[in-house]
């Protein structure tokens, strides 16, 4: 990625701590945050019971990303904003430990977007995520025993 859209990310970026227990994203819940994990373990619970471990270097709350695209893709003669009404989260990520985090608000990423949308619009992963290949292709069947 260009290390000009990096450096603006980076910049509106907070650091966060969430203690065990906590839910980052409910199902049904509104999208707006992505999170970065620095350190500890999360689960992400999806509609259909599989969980997905997370840890340090993963993330969760990517759908804004492609919130951002779609309504670029479709509005690109009018102002930028990621559309409310589609941020509902079809997940909950659950802390299993504190975890150290980074997080990146939606108005920080729509700020970031309008700004570098055409940088952004070219890259492979942007792409990738625009043909809604998923980003965490194993899924685990969750035990009914947890």
């Amino acid at each position: 990625m260009d290390e000009s859209i990096l450096d603006a990310i980076r910049e509106r970026m907070e650091q966060k701590n969430y203690i065990k227990g906590s839910r980052i994203l409910v199902h049904g819940g509104l999208i707006d945050k992505m999170v970065f994990i620095g350190q500890g373990k999360l689960e992400s619970i999806g509609e259909a019971e599989h969980v997905i471990p997370l840890s340090e270097g993963d993330f969760c709350g990517e759908e804004l990303v492609t919130l951002c695209l779609e309504h670029y893709i479709l509005n690109r003669d009018r102002e930028f904003k990621i559309p409310v009404q589609k941020l509902l989260s079809k997940r909950t990520v659950q802390c299993l430990t504190d975890v150290e985090a980074f997080i990146l608000r939606a108005a920080d990423l729509e700020e970031v977007f309008s700004v570098y949308s055409e940088l952004l619009i070219r890259n492979p992963l942007v792409q990738g995520a625009i043909e809604k290949k998923p980003l965490y292709p194993k899924t685990l069947p969750r035990s009914r025993s947890n």
